[in-house]
């Protein structure tokens, strides 16, 4: 009986005088300086485990090995992201598998599905590989506005009704944070407001405005052409100012969280707080 790779699909083949058949395994077995002297005769994956932004393999050999690698490569093709190594002799079973993972200081993308190939070599200069795909944690963002401090209303002879909108990287709030509500200033607006996002980058920007609503009837324009933007300013219809807040998240898939104070002035003027909490998800 021979193990051979014949090169048109993964896995461990046994070439039989009826011809070569694929054994029910995630195995692939290359040629070797002596198959006798091999301690090993395949590696298997238990599982390739995503954590923050990266991915470790759990591993297990017949015997132990002196060497393995574990490349990552963009899906599909052959370029190469990072490259972990483990130069030790080690084995790991299926009950207690060896770990490999890359180095520290990589982060691949979150929620990215990535090629990989594990290989080990033993102390006689055998070597198997096991390839598959896995895919990294999602990144989720929670951004909460708590509270905003209202000093200008937009209005210099009433009580300003406010609308208030917020935005986190490309989401914005639906439906509004508020909806027309009579605030004199200067007064605090709970607003009690959270945002979960995934896919954002790790520098995020949130960004929280407060229009005051200007519009007399019949002024129908108002919500189309003068309609307030992620900025500050006045105009028939509307005054109104933004805050931004710039979030920079921990490296390296850390999860973590922060609180934030941020003043805007324009058409309204206010100080908005909150707080923000990262975290890695399936």
């Amino acid at each position: 009986m021979r193990i051979t790779n014949p090169g048109r699909a993964l896995g461990v083949f046994l070439a039989t005088a009826a011809g070569t058949v694929l054994l029910l395994s995630p195995f692939v077995a290359t040629a070797h300086p002596a198959a006798a002297a091999c301690s090993i005769r395949s590696v298997g994956v238990k599982r390739v485990m995503p954590i923050g932004t990266s991915l470790y393999a759990l591993y297990h050999t017949a015997a132990p090995v002196s060497k393995a690698w574990f490349a990552v490569y963009e899906p599909g093709t052959r370029t190469l992201v990072a490259t972990g190594a483990r130069w030790s002799t080690h084995q790991g079973t299926t009950a207690s598998p060896a770990t490999l993972g890359l180095p520290q200081n990589v982060e691949l993308e979150p929620g990215t599905r990535y090629d990989y190939v594990l290989s080990v070599e033993d102390a006689a200069g055998c070597r198997f590989y096991a390839r598959g795909s896995a895919r990294t944690l999602e990144r989720l963002l929670e951004v909460t506005f708590d509270r905003a401090y209202v000093a200008d209303d937009g209005d210099d002879t009433a009580a300003g009704e406010l609308y208030v909108r917020a935005k986190v990287h490309d989401t914005i709030s639906s439906p509004n944070v508020k909806t027309d509500v009579t605030v004199t200033a200067p007064a605090t607006l709970a607003l009690g407001y959270t945002m979960k996002v995934t896919g954002v980058p790790r520098s995020v920007t949130a960004q929280l405005m407060i229009a005051d609503d200007d519009v007399s009837f019949g002024e129908w324009n108002c919500w189309t052409d003068f309609a307030p933007t992620w900025s500050k300013g006045s105009n028939a219809c509307w005054d109104w100012a933004t805050a931004t807040i710039a979030i920079d998240l921990p490296r390296h898939g850390q999860s973590g969280r922060g609180t934030f104070t941020t003043y805007a002035a324009g058409g309204t003027a206010f100080e908005v707080t909150g707080t923000w909490r990262v975290r890695y998800v399936p």
